[in-house]
């Protein structure tokens, strides 16, 4: 099978498929319920690593006006087709995160399903954070989540699994690196029908994310941490939890010394 280095290259026409979007779709109340706690009401949102616009999809169903952007043409290609049937407008932008940069700033900007996790050293986190910061109106808020050190150790260390849907087979091959703290992930895609994913093998890596390099990226780049949930269950999180939703703000006022 080839391998590529395209991000989402085969995966992207199933992912939707394998119910993908499901987590940023089901996210999204708990996203309302935080702007409601802290009396955010965006006129304007940011789908950071927006995937196939889960995400976005439903903030565009709320009046919001979003920008999306993901590093993968492949995703942006299901975004936009998914956009043009139900008719939303969404600005679709094709950037690396660490790299972001858009025209006017927004009151929200979220970054769901590990995407964050991607990033692989600490450097692009806080490089990340700094430009979110400077997407942000004052006063607006970033949520995000992450996998956590403890999700990566135990849960991708060399463990194996198979899914199926209508147009393909995947089998994922994960392993654990304790030394680097990256995980990654060997995705074998098999075709089960005509037009379905080809035959390919696509590499994904992530690195666990604790709740000390994500106040402190917070902090570096101007921002405020509001509150860490954990998922699914919504209570504090622990030293056994696998994945922590963040909610930061930035100030409405630069802080000075």
């Amino acid at each position: 099978m080839p391998t590529t280095d395209e991000p989402y290259a085969g995966y992207a026409s199933i992912y939707d498929e394998l119910g993908q979007d499901q987590f940023s779709r089901e996210l999204m109340p708990l996203v309302q319920l935080l702007l409601d706690r802290y009396g955010v009401a965006p006129r304007a949102a940011l789908d950071l690593a927006c995937g196939t616009g889960a995400a976005a999809l439903a903030l565009a169903r709320m009046g919001i006006r979003v920008v999306a952007v993901d590093r993968a043409e492949a995703m942006l290609r299901q975004a936009r087709r998914k956009a043009a049937e139900e008719d939303l407008s969404v600005s679709w932008l094709r950037q690396d995160m660490a790299f972001l940069s858009i025209e006017e700033p927004v009151e929200l900007v979220v970054c769901l399903y590990d995407s964050l996790n991607h990033l692989l050293d600490g450097d692009a986190l806080l490089r990340t954070f700094q430009r979110v910061s400077a997407a942000l109106c004052p006063g607006g808020l970033f949520v995000f989540d992450v996998n956590t050190p403890h999700c990566l150790a135990h849960h991708w260390s060399n463990r194996r699994s198979e899914e199926y849907c209508p147009s393909a087979h995947l089998l994922h091959q994960y392993s654990f690196d304790a030394e680097s703290g990256i995980g990654t992930l060997e995705l074998r895609i098999t075709p089960l029908r005509e037009n379905g994913a080809g035959h390919m093998v696509e590499l994904y890596r992530e690195r666990g994310i604790g709740r000390e390099e994500a106040g402190w990226a917070v902090a570096a780049s101007g921002m405020e941490m509001l509150e860490a949930i954990s998922f699914p269950d919504l209570d504090p999180p622990t030293e056994t939890t696998s994945r922590v939703i963040y909610v930061a703000r930035k100030p409405l006022r630069e802080v000075t010394e």
